[in-house]
């Protein structure tokens, strides 16, 4: 209960941050962790995942409680009346007491089955935060893709104000005789196709937010901003401590071992089916039994028993011993000893036992299958992911290089148009090819954060 009133009180302290009198947002930049605290709160897979973890408790507890004895109360009584032709009086019958079976030895099934519940809570437990990561990382790769969108389209933007400017200085000269049409329509030309450009990644724009909103469940009345800013910082990363980490911290590989622990119980608990089985059952109480006119009293009443069964094949040998008192009943005068022994034979009863423990040795083979598959795709996943972000690197540093090169080419270009040794025209083309440098940069950048996040991903921890 704590935890959801605290869950509460931080989404609203969230919600307060946006929002104003009517409504409207104040915030200028929502942060990935911001984000994150909102989607979580409305993730229905992780609220499923929840549900199932309590589930998991649930059957716990019962499997625990097959391993203690059974405990009952028990009332009966029974009422005659009076049969006038065979001179049979009113007569009354009562029983009350405690009964108690216990479980002695069932080849292990319930000890397994008990074990087979904690790892299914085990499970359910990794599978919520299997759940909780995947949005993490989903999140993740969203708001970066949402970021570089708009940098990209800001980008985009400051070329588009400063070739408005260099054509409007075109079209004065062009007025007054300094340059072409042809000088002008190029220049309207790479205006008309800054300007398409720009629109085009502004509608990108809308639909990495679209898909963010939809991400954190946000309703489509409530603005939505986010930060316009990448950061890098180079990290020394060694692949074989990415390998360890992975191996620690993988969610996918403790489901694997922990269905492979699950099908192993499977395979015993089929075995079970063929070993001794011995059931303890008991009764304490009191009885009593009296004709109308009669002195009705209560005495004591016990009786223990066992029952044991074998599978022989197909067949089932059972047998069973019972031994007890019980108080007078109508037409006795003394209490009753008895004790009774059974035995019997069923034929052909248990021809499914060799197709279960058939069935758990494929369980079995399927699940170390599965554990093996696990271990090779984080091997790749790791090593993909380490690449992609040396790669990042490069690409990064790539970018910088470019950038620094179009600036100085910019500065150039400015420096000969003023001295009227080139056209306005090929200005611009400087300034496009320093956009594009800027843009290869903002996609880098994002390269560089997924690649992260892969990494991080793969080794189920987030360490950079």
């Amino acid at each position: 209960m704590w935890i959801g009133i605290r869950k509460t009180i931080k989404v609203g302290i969230i919600l307060t941050v946006f929002f104003v009198a009517k409504g409207e947002l104040i915030a200028k930049g929502m942060k990935l962790e911001e984000c994150y605290q909102i989607a979580e709160s409305e993730y229905f897979p992780l609220k499923i995942a929840e549900e199932e973890v309590k589930l998991a408790r649930l059957k716990l507890r019962e499997a625990r409680r097959n391993l203690m004895p059974s405990l009952s109360g028990k009332v009966e009584e029974t009422k005659g009346k009076a049969d006038r032709e065979s001179g049979i009086p009113d007569f009354k019958e009562e029983v009350y007491g405690i009964e108690l079976g216990q479980v002695i030895y069932h080849g292990g099934k319930l000890n397994s089955l008990f074990k087979q519940a904690k790892i299914n809570l085990e499970i359910a437990q990794k599978k919520q935060l299997k759940c909780r990561l995947d949005l993490v990382y989903g999140l993740e790769k969203v708001y970066t893709n949402a970021v570089k969108t708009k940098l990209n389209a800001m980008e985009e933007k400051k070329l588009l104000s400063v070739t408005n400017r260099m054509l409007s200085l075109v079209e004065k000269q062009y007025h007054a005789g300094l340059v072409t049409k042809l000088e002008l329509l190029n220049v309207q030309s790479r205006k008309n196709k800054i300007y398409y450009q720009m629109v085009s990644t502004q509608k990108d724009v809308s639909l990495a937010l679209l898909e963010l909103r939809q991400l954190m469940n946000l309703k489509e009345n409530i603005p939505l901003e986010i930060f316009s800013k990448l950061k890098f910082k180079k990290s020394e990363i060694n692949l074989d401590e990415c390998f360890a980490w992975a191996f620690e911290n993988r969610v996918e590989i403790f489901l694997a071992q922990l269905n492979l622990e699950y099908a192993k119980h499977e395979e015993k608990i089929a075995k079970s089916g063929g070993r001794l089985k011995v059931d303890f059952t008991g009764f304490y109480g009191k009885s009593g039994s009296a004709y109308k006119n009669e002195e009705f009293k209560f005495e004591e009443d016990w009786s223990v028993g066992l029952k044991l069964s074998k599978a022989l094949g197909a067949n089932t040998m059972s047998g069973t011993y019972n031994e007890g008192k019980t108080s007078p009943k109508l037409g006795q005068s003394s209490r009753t000893d008895s004790k009774t022994g059974t035995a019997s034979l069923s034929l052909l009863d248990n021809l499914s036992l060799g197709a279960k423990k058939q069935e758990a040795v494929v369980s079995f083979l399927k699940a170390t299958s599965k554990l093996r598959e696990a271990e090779k795709a984080l091997s790749f996943e790791v090593k993909k992911s380490y690449f992609n972000y040396q790669k990042a690197l490069l690409q990064v540093e790539a970018a910088l290089k470019e950038i620094e090169f179009c600036r100085e080419e910019v500065k150039i270009l400015k420096g000969k148009n003023k001295l009227n040794l080139i056209a306005i025209s090929e200005v611009i083309n400087g300034q496009m090819r320093l956009t594009e440098g800027k843009i290869a940069h903002n996609d880098a950048l994002s390269f560089y954060h997924l690649s992260l996040a892969d990494l991080n991903k793969s080794m189920g921890i987030k360490k950079f």
